[in-house]
């Protein structure tokens, strides 16, 4: 069970899902708003 669990928290990061091209990228929370505003 520990090992299911490790690699559990290990999937749900967002470093993890970027790097295999599930998302766009990874958006610094301190350039969100110039980003969201932007329509990045």
């Amino acid at each position: 069970m520990t090992d299911i669990k490790a690699r559990y928290d290990n999937q749900i990061s967002p470093y993890y899902a970027a790097s295999r091209i599930w998302t766009d990228g990874v958006i610094d929370p301190s350039r969100y708003k110039n980003l969201d505003i932007s329509g990045y």
